[in-house]
């Protein structure tokens, strides 16, 4: 009987900590933009979060904002500074390893401080990322949407010119499938549901 008291004690505890940690995350937000999916594109600062929020942080500061889950992946892909002195961090987003295609957050700071965070952030919730396909037979799929009579890897003097360029006698136009979550276009490419794609650059002779 214990027990049983002390697991509800727990999930009340649990619940009533949500709104707290909501009711300070807006004391450190001035300004916040959704986008048709309900996930935030815009993030502004108040002058108190602005002290809280450090650019040696980013990361850290856009999990906490997006609520991200230990699926969830943030992996930094370069760093800017323009000419008002404001530096732009920009991750990608990815889910068990697996990249978010056009999922991108950014974060703008100054002074060592961050004023704002803005992107395109996707809400994956749980999903497999085992593919049901191989690499291989998904490449023979495309090349067959393609339906392009020649492709520059079976065209040897395009593959010896480009071992040529790049002084690598492993380059090739054949393309390397990549593991990537989109939206399915077939349905909407907006709003259509997250799945699991191989993703290739397919070049035609």
């Amino acid at each position: 009987m214990f027990h049983k008291y002390h697991a509800v004690a727990c999930l009340a505890l649990a619940a009533a900590t949500l709104p707290n940690l909501a009711h300070a995350q807006d004391t450190l937000v001035q300004q916040k933009n959704l986008g048709q999916d309900g996930q935030p594109t815009l993030i502004e600062f108040s002058p108190a979060g602005k002290l809280t929020a450090r650019a040696a942080e980013s990361e850290q500061v856009i999990r906490r904002q997006l609520f991200l889950g230990a699926n969830d992946q943030l992996r930094p892909v370069r760093t800017e500074t323009d000419q008002l002195g404001f530096s732009h961090q920009k991750f990608n987003q990815y889910y068990k390893g697996v990249k978010v295609e056009h999922a991108t957050y950014t974060a703008h700071a100054r002074g060592g401080q961050i004023e704002s965070l803005s992107g395109d952030f996707e809400k994956v919730g749980e999903l497999s990322v085992t593919p049901a396909l191989s690499a291989d037979a998904a490449l023979g799929r495309a090349m067959a949407a393609v339906g392009a009579k020649k492709y520059m890897w079976q065209d040897a003097r395009e593959e010896a010119g480009l071992k040529a360029r790049t002084q690598d006698t492993d380059a090739s136009y054949k393309p390397e499938g990549e593991l990537v979550l989109v939206r399915d276009a077939r349905q909407n490419a907006e709003t259509g549901p997250l799945v699991l794609a191989w993703k290739f650059n397919i070049y035609a002779a």
